[in-house]
């Protein structure tokens, strides 16, 4: 009996060992064929060419894969023991891919607001971004605030490659060892600008070829966003829109640095880069779930008894609340947010806008569940140094299907750790979707 225990224990290390050794073959994989690719790799040296010769992330990976196979016969072991190189963490590897786009070493995209529509000429419109919330008024002079999404090829081709391993059910500590590398990161941006900026932008979204683009992989409801092709690269030949903002990078700490970007769409991004970002941040829609059910699942969460405490922390124009039971260890968070559009600018010296005192104190917490009212960034951003065991609670939330895309890769992660429970929002043809959870009656609600 004790040979057998001790045999199923040899076993499933083994099994562990496999999946991690498998895992970092992987990852290995990507660095040296994709992230710092070898000469022997890539007979085309310049990232962009390469690209530009493989537009679908399909066609890179296959492309990635026949090499690596190809070359370990070819000399008997892995492209790391050629280079000497280490296995590097998802905080280095986002780092380097977060500098390769600074200096244009990956085509990069910006998904902007779809802005065509908003002279009210059809019956769906995303939320109006000209809002008394977004407009900053100095003298006379209005100012529009975007909050953007920023993508490089090379961080869809590590995301992909990332859920992929996630979602391999068939290697389960192959796919836990994606897990614990893996951690959801954000590299947007924020920009202010003029009503005659606006105008333009929008101007460009309208005469873009091929605009049905824009809806591919959508069933039932038009995508809130375009995607343009844009670069941080001054030395451009041609700009159409050039925006003077910031970026916001996560990998573990939230960092905003100032940066000018060039819209250079020319009206030829090929269908396959748009296929591709659509379907790597696609949902699985098995976290939805209808209103019944959404209720039930948050009631399990509960012990029905009085909260005794609610605090609101102070984090900028971030929303985070902290909600504990009275005798029980019952708690949760209602939002997770950070001052995610606070304007470097205004940062003045010797004063604090970090807020860290305040984010310590969250991360201290132990919460036993999330709730997201919505998907906007200043409601989720501080995830990007929340513990990681955060990640490993449920969450609630309302459906992200119109949620940006550095909203999304959060979604994503949370459902392949089968920890994300989404109420459906989506909304009916010719009508707007609601962006909030809705009301929740906890104590009307009854299980079977």
């Amino acid at each position: 009996m004790i040979n057998s225990i001790n045999c199923d224990m040899e076993s499933t290390k083994e099994m562990a060992e496999k999946g991690k050794k498998r895992f970092k073959w992987e990852l290995e994989k990507f660095i040296v064929t994709r992230l710092r690719p070898f000469p022997e790799f890539i007979y085309m040296y310049d990232y962009m060419e390469f690209e530009d010769f493989f537009p679908s992330a399909e066609s890179r990976i296959q492309f990635m894969d026949e090499c690596w196979e190809r070359n370990q016969y070819k000399y008997g072991k892995s492209w790391g023991e050629l280079g000497n190189s280490s296995q590097l963490t998802n905080h280095e590897i986002c780092h380097e891919m977060f500098w390769n786009a600074f200096r244009g070493r990956s085509k990069m995209y910006i998904q902007i607001q779809d802005l065509r529509f908003d002279d009210g000429a059809v019956s769906y419109k995303p939320d109006k971004i000209v809002d008394e919330n977004r407009i900053n008024r100095e003298g006379e002079n209005e100012t529009i605030t975007l909050q953007c999404s920023l993508l490089t090829l090379q961080m869809l081709d590590y995301d992909i490659m990332m859920f992929r391993a996630m979602n391999d059910t068939a290697d389960e500590e192959y796919s836990s060892a994606a897990q614990q590398h893996y951690r959801p990161y954000f590299f947007s941006y924020v920009v202010e600008i003029t009503q005659e900026k606006y105008d333009k932008l929008k101007e460009l979204q309208k005469n873009l070829l091929g605009v049905e683009r824009t809806l591919l992989n959508e069933e039932d409801e038009p995508s809130p966003y375009v995607w343009l092709a844009c670069t941080f690269n001054p030395e451009i030949d041609v700009s159409y829109v050039d925006f003077e903002g910031y970026v916001v990078q996560s990998a573990s700490s939230i960092n905003k640095i100032r940066a000018d970007i060039h819209i250079i769409e020319d009206e030829k991004t090929p269908i396959g880069v748009i296929n591709s970002i659509l379907d790597g941040y696609t949902l699985n829609n098995s976290c939805l779930k209808d209103d019944d059910c959404f209720i039930r699942l948050i009631k399990k969460e509960l012990r029905h008894n009085p909260l005794s405490t609610i605090d609101v922390y102070k984090i900028g124009n971030g929303n985070c609340v902290f909600a504990q039971e009275t005798d029980s260890d019952v708690s949760f968070f209602y939002d997770i947010g950070f001052n995610y559009r606070h304007r470097p600018q205004k940062i003045v010296p010797g004063a604090s806008y970090s807020y860290i005192d305040t984010m310590k104190e969250i991360y201290a917490k132990n919460p036993s569940f999330f709730i997201l009212s919505h998907w906007d960034m200043d409601h989720i951003a501080g995830v990007a140094a929340a513990r990681k065991d955060f990640f490993d609670k449920n969450w609630f939330a309302p459906d992200c299907y119109d949620a940006c895309t550095d909203a999304k890769r959060l979604a994503i992660y949370l459902d392949l750790k089968r920890h994300l429970f989404l109420a459906e929002r989506r909304p009916k043809k010719g009508t707007r979707p609601g962006r909030l959870i809705g009301q929740i009656n906890i104590k009307s609600a009854t299980v079977p």
